[in-house]
């Protein structure tokens, strides 16, 4: 813009020089047309105005060649500011585009490292279920082990504690003959028959434990009362006499009704 005002300023200069020259040489003319009339006759006034009118049309020209100039200038320093402004625009375009590369760049640098740490915590939530699960796994088998150790002592014990009554009741029957063991070894003509719902499962410390087709549990006793076979009359370690019926500990066809209650010893 400087530069625009400052030849403009030196149009202005050269259109009052040539101003100046002009008036010089109106006066010029003056002079020499003063002195013509002095030697001369003088200007009609015809000629007057045709002179008056060429340095008129003189002055237009010189002003819109003036005009002209100044109009080609403007023109150059427009096109060379919208030049440097489409520069500028361009540059400013380049700058916000780098910035907005780079803040997506960031915002999904950031998204990644959210999404990967989302997915480090599930891992690590899989992990500790599976860790627990395995825990519980292990316990539930131990507790399991357990079970079937205390199964088998449980059985060891029964197996013992039917082994001694089996030898006391040997020992009592080889030393003592006599009225003692008249009710358990006397049986009565007709108990010929193997009784079905009753078998002999085990021993203890109170005495034979018979189990029914039901699932029941019993504790024989001489005098006791067996649903559907009678009254016990006589035991030993080997078969329990009840009414018309022996139970031994594995009669045939004795089958356990799966779908009953086990009750607890009577």
């Amino acid at each position: 813009m400087k530069k625009l005002f400052g030849s403009l300023n030196k149009k202005a200069d050269k259109t009052q020089d040539q101003a100046s020259d002009i008036e010089l040489e109106n006066d010029e003319f003056d002079v020499e047309v003063s002195s013509r009339q002095k030697g001369k006759t003088p200007l009609t006034k015809q000629q007057k105005l045709m002179v008056l009118g060429g340095v008129g049309v003189a002055c237009v020209l010189v002003f819109q060649l003036f005009i002209i100039t100044n109009q080609k200038e403007i023109q150059a320093h427009q096109k060379v500011l919208q030049s440097h402004i489409e520069d500028q625009a361009g540059a400013i375009r380049n700058t916000l585009s780098n910035i907005i590369h780079a803040e997506a760049e960031e915002v999904r640098k950031s998204a990644d490292a959210k999404i990967a740490e989302l997915k480090q915590m599930i891992l690590n939530s899989n992990t500790e279920a599976v860790t627990q699960l395995q825990q519980m796994q292990m316990k539930l088998d131990e507790v399991q082990k357990q079970t079937k150790s205390l199964d088998k002592v449980s059985d060891d014990l029964a197996k013992q504690f039917l082994a001694k009554l089996t030898q006391i009741a040997a020992s009592s029957a080889s030393n003592d003959k006599g009225q003692a063991m008249q009710p358990i070894m006397t049986m009565p003509t007709t108990a010929d028959k193997v009784a079905t719902n009753y078998k002999i499962y085990s021993a203890n410390s109170y005495g034979l434990v018979l189990q029914s087709n039901n699932g029941t549990f019993t504790i024989a006793n001489i005098g006791k009362m067996l649903p559907g076979l009678g009254e016990i009359t006589s035991m030993t370690a080997n078969e329990v006499i009840a009414g018309d019926y022996k139970i031994i500990s594995d009669p045939q066809g004795f089958k356990v009704d799966e779908s009953a209650a086990i009750s607890a010893y009577q």
